[in-house]
């Protein structure tokens, strides 16, 4: 076995059922490992308040990441918007790896859908989580017999505080939902994510390598549930998207929000997009 590293661990939740296990896992992943530090923001990302100055810091940080869901919390924008900064900041390609969605009441990995259901995700029952463990493990050269060892010895303390906080949000019924204006909070998240990856910096528009327009677009795309058909650069040096719905019936797409996120993402106004013929407005009072 090698020399053990030193591993952040970023715990992102949404609702008071996943608060309960990601703080239950801060407490339960030390006792595993001799290395590893959990990080858990204690504000409720449900709500908009978590700080993205904070999250920006503790990603910088970061080598491994756990994402709690829950079938409540599994389309929360700001849940997902962690859980896709954490796969640009991970170190190395494998972040389907380093990145783990832990499915608190989901049954199985296929029940996951939206953005999140990219990753590998693990359900929270003995065998998922002691697979979460190995990868963890992998990353901070901790043998798999010494972690599986630990696992026995810890595994029922955190069963327990699972299925008790299972019990406690089946009786207070549904966490509460997001208080922030949608299309708000998601042309916010994009630009942080702009920042994170730094993907476009200061050319101009007309300037910036399509790969670069593409990968900022996807990720607009993706928050906004739009899928792009094609895209084309105008004589003014502009942009023009052409864009359908995902057809996904509980995600209706938000052409307005996608615009706006992609003029925040670009750094500049003159983007157009087109959905069944419809043009979404220059700017935020239209035209």
């Amino acid at each position: 076995m090698g020399e053990q590293r030193d591993v952040k661990v970023f715990i992102s939740w949404s609702g008071d059922l996943a608060r309960e296990v990601a703080v239950a896992l801060r407490d339960w992943l030390p006792l595993l490992f001799d290395h590893v530090e959990p990080w858990v923001s204690d504000t409720d990302i449900a709500a908009g308040q978590r700080g993205l100055v904070q999250i920006e810091a503790e990603l910088r940080e970061t080598q491994f990441g756990i994402v709690v869901v829950t079938a409540e919390n599994q389309h929360a924008p700001w849940l997902n918007f962690e859980a896709g900064a954490l796969s640009k900041t991970v170190p190395g390609a494998e972040f389907e790896q380093r990145v783990v969605p832990l499915l608190v009441d989901l049954a199985r990995p296929t029940d996951l859908t939206g953005p999140l259901a990219q990753f590998q995700a693990k359900v929270a029952d003995k065998s998922g989580t002691l697979a979460l463990l190995r990868s963890l493990a992998a990353v901070a050269g901790v043998g798999e017999g010494v972690i599986t060892a630990r696992f026995a010895a810890y595994w029922d303390a955190l069963e327990t505080t699972i299925a008790a906080a299972k019990e406690v949000a089946a009786k207070n019924g549904k966490p509460r939902q997001p208080s922030r204006d949608q299309a708000d909070v998601l042309a916010e998240i994009l630009l942080h994510v702009r920042r994170l990856r730094s993907q476009v910096g200061d050319l101009p528009l007309q300037d910036t390598p399509r790969e670069k327009v593409l990968a900022v677009a996807r990720e607009a795309a993706t928050w906004h549930n739009v899928r792009i058909m094609n895209y084309s650069v105008l004589a003014d040096g502009g942009l023009r998207f052409s864009v359908v719905a995902t057809g996904l019936e509980s995600m209706p797409p938000d052409v307005d929000g996608f615009a706006n996120a992609l003029r925040l993402g670009l750094e500049n106004d003159n983007v157009e997009v087109i959905m069944n013929g419809r043009r979404a407005p220059l700017s935020e009072g239209g035209s």
